[in-house]
């Protein structure tokens, strides 16, 4: 049997005298779209940040492919391949959209420091994947624009492909679908399914349409713990998820 690409053990998290992950323990396997879910507080961004190694937990294990990654710093963790989008978009608004692109490929390769003297080589050097990667998200005309004169919906795929652009194995998405338009969910959603074809991915999301019919896994959360794990349609219908996430 295959072992998990990610793996989480009894992980907790505590913030003085609030556990803000309580024990939380999962399994991902490779190429897989999972989506966790939760209201607001359940602790879902909180785990997210401790993939991330933007927080360390106060207990608890992280493996990823195999190796435990629980004290490794975050540039350590997205140089084994876990790459991570945020709920506010973070991009260079002056820069151009293929600009912004190409600095997070310079960084990565270069373990996450800028290094001067070597742009014009590597520059072309990773320019069809540059030009790939703007493809993928539909985002090749607006490639000379300024990533600040795009619209919300653009300006998250962009942040895609710049998380795309690190190589990750394994990608975090929290809330990619927040404050778009239907049409704009629609475009990122379609991204997301196409992605998880060929990468593993793991998403906050709230908006259960999107859930329902991109996801092949969901996980809920509620005050710290997971409540709920399994395809969507039993997720669906479970007593406890109504009761935590819909209020019935």
């Amino acid at each position: 049997m295959t072992a998990p690409l990610l793996s989480v053990s009894r992980l907790v998290m505590n913030f003085g005298g609030h556990r803000a992950v309580d024990g939380v323990s999962l399994d991902i396997d490779s190429g897989k779209l999972v989506c966790i879910l939760g209201p607001n507080g359940a602790g879902k961004t909180t785990l997210f940040n401790l993939l991330t190694k933007d927080l360390r937990p106060t207990s608890g294990s992280i493996r990823f492919d195999g190796s435990d990654v629980t004290a490794l710093p975050p540039h350590a963790v997205a140089r084994l391949g876990i790459g991570r989008s945020y709920q506010i978009t973070s991009i260079f608004p002056a820069w151009s959209v293929e600009d912004n692109v190409w600095i997070a490929a310079y960084r990565h390769a270069h373990g996450g420091r800028l290094v001067f003297g070597r742009r014009a080589a590597f520059y072309r050097a990773v320019a069809p994947r540059i030009a790939g990667l703007l493809d993928l998200v539909g985002l090749t005309k607006l490639r000379g624009v300024s990533a600040g004169a795009l619209s919300y919906g653009d300006q998250r795929l962009l942040e895609i492909a710049i998380t795309l652009a690190t190589g990750p194995r394994l990608i975090l998405l929290d809330e990619p679908t927040s404050g778009l338009s239907q049409e704009e969910t629609g475009r990122v959603g379609g991204l997301i399914r196409t992605l998880a074809a060929s990468t593993t991915v793991v998403m906050i999301e709230h908006k259960m349409d999107v859930v329902m019919e991109i996801s092949d896994r969901l996980v809920v959360m509620d005050r710290g713990r997971v409540i709920a794990d399994g395809s969507p349609a039993a997720v669906a219908a479970d007593a406890a998820v109504k009761a935590a996430y819909f209020g019935t």
